[in-house]
């Protein structure tokens, strides 16, 4: 062992850096189209931006202002707009 844990830390980057890399071709599209919709979202609400999506496409956002009143629009805005680029995508 290292000083600090050092070996623990380069060896968790190195399994992450992998599965990152290993990451099926089907899920990167997913997470792509994901942060599309929310990117094409941020455009019509400034006041939301996007930090984080899981897996599962939920919304991890930074509010720019006092108010949530633009929060449920957005995820309205987030769920079609994924489903369209979802539907634009899967056509032959």
């Amino acid at each position: 062992m290292g000083v600090g844990g050092r070996p623990i830390l380069l060896v968790a980057l190195a399994l992450v850096s992998t599965a990152c890399v290993t990451m099926p071709p089907e899920q990167a599209e997913r997470e792509a189209i994901m942060w599309d919709a929310a990117r094409d979202c941020e455009k019509r609400f400034n006041t939301i931006r996007v930090k984080r999506i899981d897996s599962f496409g939920r919304l991890w956002v930074n509010l720019l202002t006092e108010t949530t009143a633009d929060w449920e629009p957005f995820q309205a805005c987030y769920r079609e707009r994924r489903h369209e680029l979802m539907q634009a995508r899967s056509r032959p």
